[in-house]
């Protein structure tokens, strides 16, 4: 069991340097949408991937250890970390509680990251809409979803290829 705290730390150290690797990814990918900048958005994504899935890897051996530390701990396998660092000896409960306090403001910050590429995103989805509305013509449908044939509509683009 001696050797298990020592590799649940090593674990963690790993996860919170991952994520805040991440959180600065996150934070590029931000720049990027705000500067309608759609050239660095692939490259970004695929580094956010690599990463997270890095953290994946991580988790899981994480996991495999602290089932380990229940069985021979005698607590839940699905405990929280923090039940783990109380029970922690001594010269590893100060550094498994400073790390799960860093790891938590850490992924409430990438949470809010997130949270708002996300609504960026949402947003230019709206607005290439708006945009292709605008410029495409009005589709005019054959038949109605009830199969019947559709009256003819006026066209409803904003712009008339017409002149």
């Amino acid at each position: 069991m001696e050797s298990l705290w020592p590799e649940l730390v090593k674990n963690l150290e790993k996860q919170d340097e991952n994520i805040k690797q991440l959180i600065n990814i996150a934070r590029e990918h931000n720049r990027a949408l705000r500067q309608l900048d759609a050239g660095k958005l692939p490259e970004i994504v695929g580094r956010e991937e690599a990463v997270a899935g890095i953290i994946d890897r991580c988790e899981k051996e994480r996991k495999k250890n602290t089932d380990r530390l229940a069985g021979e701990l005698g607590i839940e396998k699905d405990a929280v970390l923090s039940q783990f660092a109380e029970k922690a000896p001594p010269e590893f409960r100060e550094k498994l509680n400073k790390l799960l306090e860093n790891m938590s403001v850490s992924v409430q910050e990438l949470t809010g990251i997130n949270r708002l590429n996300g609504d960026l995103t949402k947003q230019a989805l709206r607005f290439n809409a708006i945009i292709l509305r605008t410029f495409s013509p009005g589709g005019k449908n054959v038949y109605t979803p009830q199969g019947k044939k559709a009256e003819d509509s006026p066209n409803l683009s904003l712009l008339d290829k017409k002149v």
